[in-house]
């Protein structure tokens, strides 16, 4: 086939897609219709596929775990968000001692009508493939009489792997901020203050880390309007509108700060200092809490190089991993890439390797604002008159290759389990023998008991105030339940004893009986039920 030929056929195809883009179908845009029907598509795919992971093991504790306990004794017990995997360091028990996140209690009503740790999963899959939607309005009213760039965008994201990882992950109040910082930028965009400032907000309680994001988006949307705001310094007139812009976006700043210090202030009140209560040393090269990190940073400047130095070559490759999906368009416009700055410097800085990988939730952070700076380059482009034909000349090989690497990459392709098993990666939901067993010996536990269980096995028991992943001293529980063959069995939650530890030490006390695994088929699966003997 001539070049001449396949240039002909590729604008063919070009004009095919955008007349059916374009067309109605009962007064509805077709392109309209095509995003709802991917969006509907992803929601019913990674339900399934979070559930089946769930019921075949392949959650755990933290997170879903947590999530399922803090909301089952906030609704049921009378407990604000009582969870006991943290209890080590929080100490009261609440998860506000770990993250301030007000957003959380927007899922109670959900989880009251079917209290499961699956209505959190099913809930989490419909957030983010909602966030397709305003990111697709977005870009058709950036991008305008076109709405092929949109759909493809939209495409894009549901196709995201860091997106999948959100998902198949456990569950995490990350799952908010796609969709609400779309909607907050697109309400910016078309210049719908009071919206703006809602989903802004909205961005900002959904956890402590995300007031920095929104603090930034405060910062774009002053700098969007900077002209105005020194002639209105100057004296100046400057029109209605612009006046309401420059308003709403130094309330976003000035809420965010009010809303860190709010942060801090509670995160402190229900456990220790923020940054210290992770215990995992986010940013150990400078300091042990945010205070020492101020003043670390303002008196040795030097350990900001150190933490960058750390593993530098993988925190490089994930932040490009990042931008190769849309082919680094973002850097076309640096002034949107502003809102990448806080998770891009969090990524430098830190020392804790999991926030630079790709099966965790963290892609959430950054996506939706890399997506953003990619539609405002497009739209450029397109006033630089480059034409479809020749753009998607340039990028066809790449898409295909790119496209190709995203699907591989994500949690629902058997290909990443061949290298990883944790996270995102812990396991291809598929129903063994060994599963059907652990289930059953789930179900004998009873519902009101106190239970010691094995970190992907707690979330089958989080409907209780009284399950734990390790075994606080002066606690008794009344059963334990271990899988020797799962790897989190040698896992210490505690910084101290390890599960098996603490597991077997109950197993030697001569207090408790063995229920399961015992000269049975559960021994030979390595699962093993103890029962606290009568006294």
């Amino acid at each position: 086939m001539t070049g001449k030929r396949r240039i002909t056929m590729l604008k063919e195809s070009v004009m095919k897609i955008e007349t059916f883009l374009n067309s109605r179908y009962h007064n509805i845009r077709v392109s309209d219709l095509t995003v709802y029907a991917m969006v509907l598509i992803y929601f019913v795919i990674f339900s399934i596929f979070s559930v089946a992971r769930h019921f075949t093991f392949g959650t755990h504790a933290f997170d879903l775990g947590i999530y399922s306990q803090a909301l089952y004794t906030t609704l049921f017990n009378g407990k604000f968000l009582y969870e006991t995997p943290d209890l080590y360091f929080t100490k009261s028990g609440s998860f506000f001692g770990v993250h301030f996140t007000p957003i959380i209690f927007t899922s109670l009503p959900f989880y009251y009508v079917y209290p499961r740790p699956e209505t959190l999963l099913v809930f989490q899959s419909a957030v983010l493939a909602l966030a397709a939607v305003p990111l697709y309005f977005l870009a058709r009213f950036l991008v305008r009489d076109d709405n092929v760039i949109p759909v493809g965008l939209a495409a894009l994201y549901l196709l995201n792997p860091y997106i999948h990882s959100v998902n198949t992950f456990d569950f995490h109040m990350e799952l908010f901020i796609p969709l609400f910082s779309m909607l907050a930028l697109y309400f910016l965009e078309t210049k719908k203050w009071k919206r703006f400032i809602t989903f802004s907000i909205l961005l900002a309680i959904t956890m402590d880390v995300v007031i920095i994001i929104t603090f930034f988006i405060g910062i774009y949307a002053v700098l969007r309007y900077r002209t105005q705001f020194i002639n209105l310094l100057k004296g100046k007139n400057i029109l209605k509108e612009e006046k309401n812009a420059i308003a709403s976006s130094f309330f976003i700043l000035v809420s965010s700060v009010l809303l860190l210090f709010l942060a801090i202030l509670t995160i402190s009140y229900f456990g220790p200092p923020p940054l210290s209560s992770t215990g995992i040393g986010l940013f150990s090269k400078l300091g042990q809490n945010y205070s020492d990190i101020l003043i670390n940073i303002v008196k040795e400047p030097g350990r900001i190089i150190d933490s960058a130095n750390y593993d530098g070559i993988y925190k490089l490759t994930y932040l490009t991993s990042l931008f190769l999906p849309t082919f680094f368009l973002a850097f076309y416009s640096p002034r949107e890439l502003i809102l990448c700055v806080p998770w891009i410097s969090i990524v430098i800085l830190t020392t804790c390797n999991t926030l630079y990988q790709p099966n965790y939730q963290f892609g959430a952070f950054i996506v939706p604002f890399i997506l953003y700076a990619t539609i405002h380059s497009l739209r450029k482009l397109e006033a630089k008159n480059l034409g479809k034909l020749v753009f998607f000349k340039k990028i066809g090989t790449p898409l295909t290759a790119t496209l190709i690497t995203m699907i591989s990459l994500s949690p629902l392709s058997p290909i990443p389990y061949l290298f990883s098993n944790s996270a995102a990666y812990s396991g291809y939901p598929i129903q063994t023998r060994h599963t059907d067993l652990l289930s059953y010996a789930v179900s004998l536990i009873p519902d009101n008991a106190s239970v010691l269980a094995q970190n992907h096995i707690f979330p089958h028991l989080s409907n209780r105030a009284n399950v734990y992943v390790w075994v606080p001293s002066g606690v008794t529980v009344d059963y334990a339940i271990a899988d020797k063959k799962q790897h989190d069995y040698y896992t210490a939650h505690a910084f101290a004893e390890t599960f098996n530890q603490q597991f077997e030490s109950l197993l030697n006390s001569g207090n408790y009986e063995i229920l399961l695994g015992k000269r049975d088929e559960f021994e030979d699966e390595g699962i093993i039920v103890l029962k606290r003997k009568a006294a």
